[in-house]
């Protein structure tokens, strides 16, 4: 690995401890605060974070991938885009979502938009992508939880197809083999 890979690596993991303790609410529908900086697409193992929130002394873990390949958007999305899939407890929810390094996500402020998972060489099943409630639209949480953790623990490959704002739907790979989660 050279130099920049190894900052990029570093950036990130300092990174998601940050985004894990960045607010103190216990809103499982809010953005992390700084998950910009991830790192280069084919770095594709778990990683896992936990950190202590200041103010209650609870605990967030998290383990996040990402993807396998790039995403080829327009402008001013050009030059490739990663998605990083994460788990997240916190205050005792489980969460799932997906964060593009570049672009934006079809969704729907009102309700959830159709996303499609295929773990392995299973039949593709759909899901619900749902906004944040900040709304950002780099950034959707995923559902059922508890069906889709399932899969991932017993998957080695996932491939994700989202709708993306002038790019219609492309697919996420992911390599997802190995992940630790109780």
């Amino acid at each position: 690995m050279n130099k920049y890979s190894s900052n990029l690596v570093i950036a990130l993991l300092v990174g998601n401890l940050l985004v894990s303790c960045g607010t103190t609410d216990s809103s499982t529908t809010s953005v992390p605060k700084s998950d910009a900086e991830m790192i280069t697409a084919g770095e594709n193992h778990w990683e896992y974070s936990i950190s202590e929130d200041k103010m209650s002394s609870s605990q967030t873990k998290v383990a996040y991938l990402i993807s396998s390949n790039l995403l080829e958007f327009g402008f001013p999305y050009e030059g490739g885009s990663y998605g990083q899939l994460s788990i997240r407890r916190k205050d005792g929810q489980v969460d799932i979502y997906l964060k593009i390094s570049k672009g934006q996500f079809m969704t729907n402020i009102t309700e959830g938009v159709p996303v499609r998972l295929r773990f392995d060489d299973q039949k593709a099943i759909t899901c619900t992508g749902s906004m944040p409630d900040d709304y950002s639209s780099d950034f959707m949480f995923l559902s059922p939880t508890k069906t889709i953790l399932k899969k991932l623990k017993k998957s080695k490959k996932l491939y994700l197809e989202a709708g993306y704002y002038q790019s219609g739907n492309q697919i996420l790979e992911f390599d997802v083999s190995g992940l630790k989660w109780d």
